[in-house]
Formats: C-alpha cells, sequence, structure tokens
C-alpha cells in the first residue's frame, strides 16, 4: 500500500484528539436523548460513550474514528468521501461525529435491532442494515472494535462481509485492540471473546479476498496500559464475569452505585501523545487494518 493511504498520516497528539472532542459532544447528546425514552437501545457490549465515564476510552475510541477520517482524506486527495458504512456501529456517537467529518452520508450496520434503530433516530443516518452483505458497497467502510466481539469461527466470515462492503477503489478502516500483553492473552473482559494479533488480523483480511493491506499499531497515551494495571483489569474483569454468573443482578446494581451511565467530562488532562508505527514494531495497543480495494 502507498504510504498516501497509510496510517502514518495518522500522527496525531493527544492534544490534537483533545481538540476533537468538543465536537463529539452534540453526538453523544443526541445519543443521550434517545437512550432517555429508549432503555433497551444501551449498547450492553462496551461501546456506547454515554455510558462511561472513562476519557481515555472515549479518547481511544474516538482516534480510531479520526484515524479513518485522516486516511480516507489522504487517499482521496481531500476530494471527500460520499458515503460511509460503520458496521458494529451501536448507537453511532463515533459513526456521526466521523461523517460529519467527511461531510458524507452515513449507512449503520450493527447486529442488535434496538441499538440500531436507537442509532438511526439519534444520528439521522440514511440507512440501516443488520445484514453487512445486503448493504450497498460502500467507499468507505469502517469497523471500529468489533472484530474481537466475534467468536474465531465467525471472524472468517465477518471479514468477507466488511471487504465485499467496499466499492471498487474504496477503502476498508478496522480496529481492534491487542490484548496479547494480558495475562493469558486477553483482558478478561467477558465480550471480547474474539481478540487477534496482528498478524492474526492481516491473515484474516487476506483470506478474505483483500491484497492491498497494511496494519498499523497506535500507541501511547490511552492505547497504553501499564503492566500492573493490565495484572488488575485482566483479575478484576474475570472476578467481575464470575460475579454476574454467581449473583446475576450484582453488577448492575454495583454499577449504578459508582455513578455509571454519566456522560464523559471530555478532558484531556493527562494525554500524552499517540504514536502510529507498523504492527511489527511494537506490541498491545490498538491495531489499525487499512485495506485498499482496486478500482
Amino acid at each position: 500500500m502507498t504510504d498516501r493511504t497509510s496510517a502514518q498520516h495518522h500522527q496525531p497528539s493527544l492534544a490534537a484528539l483533545a481538540a476533537e472532542l468538543p465536537g463529539l459532544r452534540p453526538h453523544l447528546e443526541s445519543v443521550a436523548a434517545v437512550h432517555a425514552t429508549a432503555a433497551a437501545s444501551l449498547n450492553a457490549e462496551g461501546g456506547d460513550p454515554t455510558v462511561h465515564g472513562d476519557n481515555r476510552l472515549l479518547a481511544r475510541h474516538l482516534g480510531h474514528y479520526l484515524a479513518a477520517v485522516e486516511i480516507a482524506h489522504a487517499h482521496d486527495g481531500g476530494n471527500g468521501v460520499e458515503a460511509v458504512l460503520d458496521v458494529g456501529s451501536g448507537t453511532g456517537a463515533f459513526s456521526a461525529w466521523m461523517a460529519a467529518k467527511l461531510d458524507a452520508a452515513l449507512s449503520l450496520a450493527d447486529h442488535d435491532p434496538d441499538v440500531l434503530a436507537a442509532a438511526q433516530l439519534a444520528t439521522g443516518a440514511v440507512a440501516v442494515h443488520r445484514d453487512v452483505a445486503k448493504a450497498p458497497a460502500s467507499p468507505l467502510v469502517t469497523a471500529m472494535e468489533v472484530l474481537e466481539h466475534i467468536r474465531p469461527q465467525d471472524q472468517p466470515g465477518f471479514c468477507r462481509a466488511v471487504v465485499g462492503a467496499v466499492a471498487p477503489g474504496g477503502l476498508l478502516v478496522l480496529s481492534t485492540p491487542d490484548e496479547s500483553l494480558y495475562p493469558g492473552g486477553w483482558s478478561g473482559y467477558a465480550p471480547h471473546v474474539g481478540c487477534v494479533t496482528a498478524e492474526q488480523l492481516e491473515s484474516l483480511l487476506r483470506e478474505a479476498g483483500a491484497q492491498d493491506v497494511r496494519v498499523w499499531r497506535l500507541l501511547g497515551g490511552p492505547y497504553d496500559t501499564a503492566p500492573t494495571r493490565r495484572v488488575m483489569e485482566a483479575v478484576g474483569n474475570r472476578a467481575w464475569t464470575l460475579l454476574g454468573r454467581v449473583a446475576p443482578a450484582a453488577p448492575a446494581a454495583l454499577e449504578r452505585r459508582r455513578g455509571g451511565g454519566s456522560m464523559p467530562t471530555l478532558e484531556a488532562e493527562g494525554l500524552q501523545d499517540v504514536r502510529v508505527v507498523p504492527a511489527q514494531d511494537g506490541a498491545g495497543g490498538s491495531l489499525v487494518a487499512v485495506v485498499r480495494v482496486p478500482a
């Protein structure tokens, strides 16, 4: 892949990333307003920015979408992208922010019909899809933090679907965390049932028919987790899952007591520079795969 469409174009500092956070607030508020009248629309798989107040997670997820915006601009020479399909969009706050930055028509795809309906209402998406394979081809397809939620036996089919959803001459930008540095190669977060390494990610995409694939790694700032924190997260997440099995009502009750569901503060204190390196030059952080489909 040429440098023109590489993730090296995504080299923001967290100061620059923080400057984008205020622009996300209208989309957060729009999604939150829908939630107030449709409680069933909450995304229980961790991708809903309105149900956690962790600014590190917010910045990390926004960084993936910012990468897609910058890579798309580099690919099209600033001429603009007519449409974007965000696969696994959840409630769509990040999707709507990305579409606004690209001045592109937004389509969404998600497996949860309640979440998808709420996302369309909150974002004004022109179309929504339960089945990616049936969605019209799009010049830009994104799938952010989705692959790790898919069982390994289902990942080849998912990758074929997202690669096939890209229009000729278009791009696929896909992100997923690299949890290989955690004990046992897994953070213990229960919805992450299909974590992959950089090599596995590239292999999945090539086996899905992608020929022009580059995998990059985002490190620094919210993408870094100290060794002690990785151990604590792995133990805590496993304990949380066990608690939910033993006492199903307990996790929700504890979440309410600790103030879960508060809107993020959108502050940038303590955030450091983000680095983008070829995937083989590091470990941990987030993986960003860029696939270019021939015209």
